[in-house]
């Protein structure tokens, strides 16, 4: 019987062993899934020729929730501020900041007074604005501009529903790298 016995013990002790890596794995996933990255996908044709439909996508939750703040020309992926019961999640590019002065003349971007070069955007939008971006806020438009649900229709988007900054396509193959 103690033969028996010695292998159950090393029986159990293996599968205990296996059943707290797999624990620990899981809970190691869950907390870089919450802090420091996590896939997408993009639904809309908003951000062409950056970003097509369907993408695949991953953000970095780490720059933002530990470092620094969203900078213009990040693409970001945030919480739907038009409806706060949807969980939809848009992905923009941010063109302004709190405290900034966004209008559109012509087709060209202004912040400040200033014109923006914008080698990535598509489509001439309609004249908008000016208008005054509160502190704490974005102002975000999608690089497809003509195409584009964006702060010109919903308003600047708060700093707090920002999940993270798009970095990477990973998905379709042929187009996988980093994103500009």
């Amino acid at each position: 019987m103690g033969r028996k016995w010695k292998k159950f013990e090393d029986f159990l002790y293996r599968e205990t062993v296996l059943f707290f890596l797999i624990i620990a794995v899981i809970i190691f996933a869950s907390l870089v899934r919450i802090y420091c990255i996590q896939a997408f996908y993009i639904p809309s044709a908003s951000m062409i020729p950056t970003l097509r439909p369907w993408d695949r996508v991953i953000a970095n939750k780490f720059v933002y929730n530990f470092r620094q703040k969203p900078q213009r020309g990040d693409i970001i992926v945030f919480r739907a501020p038009a409806n706060p019961l949807e969980e939809m999640l848009y992905t923009k590019r941010v063109i302004g900041q709190g405290g900034d002065e966004i209008k559109i003349r012509g087709g060209t971007v202004y912040i400040n007074g200033e014109g923006l070069e914008e080698s990535y955007a598509k489509g001439i939008p309609e004249d908008y604005g000016p208008v005054s971006v509160p502190d704490g806020t974005l102002f975000v438009l999608g690089d497809y501009r003509d195409y584009s649900n964006d702060s010109r229709d919903w308003g600047p988007v708060p700093v707090d529903e920002v999940i993270g900054r798009v970095f990477y396509i990973y998905f379709p193959y042929k187009r996988m790298g980093r994103v500009k």
